[in-house]
């Protein structure tokens, strides 16, 4: 065979294998499988559809069922609307927050204040007026002091008109003791549910405390001894102050300073240090 044959045959061999290298180098164009993400399970939440005050009695407008990630459901949540028509809130609830069944109260019940009264304790109403109850300050959901004034030597004050009158309470020694302290204020009148911007009636006769039985008791006695004044406190001090009261001898007791020129003639002596010059009395 001739050389030039056999030099053509031996490039021609060279170039298929150089084009099979070079393809098997070559990435794959078969495009990778992609990787379907199953979508996130979700189920249905009621929640308010604006501001729900204390007392509502839920509609279908208060009410709207949204998507609510599986994972996070919230306890105790409802799934449908239909379900929660009729029912009374015995809390307030805010735009977009999920129904619950701890803040409704039970099917069929009657009358909102006992919902709202605590196990083991007490709702009491006492007599007051705008004065007693700090000028309209106080509203449901405050915490305030309870003092009693009485008078010890002529009987009881009248609660109302010891403070619209005080000109009819009579000489007698009177004193003042804080009865309890950092209670809640359930209600004033008929109002459980206080507004920032609105003022209770002028004609304020009532105000319903959040008590312990023995002191609704205390209350109870109370009332009818003396007048009582509601005393407001910051939202944040629980702190129990002891305090003995005062009288009205405490109202002109000394000061600490002394008019010794006032005083009746006593004995003195003149004490003089270079240019200070000193009298004692004795």
């Amino acid at each position: 065979m001739r050389p030039t044959i056999i030099l053509g045959l031996g490039l021609v061999a060279a170039l298929v294998t150089a084009t099979l290298v070079y393809r098997a180098l070559q990435p794959s164009a078969t495009p990778p499988v992609a990787q379907t993400q199953e979508p996130p399970r979700v189920n249905k939440v009621v929640l308010a559809a604006g501001d729900l005050p204390l007392g509502t009695t839920l509609e279908a407008r208060h009410l709207k069922a949204v998507d609510w990630p599986a994972g996070l459901m919230p306890q105790d949540a409802y799934a449908s609307p239909e379900t929660l028509i009729g029912r009374v809130t015995i809390s307030r609830i805010v735009t977009n927050e999920p129904l619950t069944n701890d803040k409704l109260a039970p099917i069929g019940t009657r009358g909102l204040m006992p919902l709202v009264i605590e196990p083991g304790m007490r709702a009491i109403t006492v007599r007051v007026n705008e004065v007693a109850a700090v000028g309209g300050f106080i509203v449901p959901g405050t915490r305030v002091d309870v003092l009693l004034t009485t008078d010890a030597a002529k009987g009881p004050v009248d609660a109302v008109e010891a403070s619209e009158k005080p000109a009819a309470r009579n000489d007698g020694q009177h004193q003042t003791q804080t009865l309890l302290q950092n209670v809640t204020v359930l209600a004033l009148g008929q109002v459980m549910e206080g507004n920032n911007e609105a003022k209770p009636p002028a004609a304020l006769t009532t105000a319903t405390l959040l008590v312990a039985p023995e002191n609704a008791e205390l209350l109870a006695l109370a009332a009818s001894e003396g007048a009582l004044q509601l005393v407001l406190r910051n939202f944040s001090d629980t702190t129990v102050v002891a305090s003995q009261g005062k009288k009205s001898s405490d109202l002109f007791a000394p000061t600490g300073h002394v008019d010794h020129d006032a005083l009746p003639a006593q004995d003195e002596v003149e004490v003089i240090r270079g240019a200070e010059r000193l009298v004692l009395r004795f």
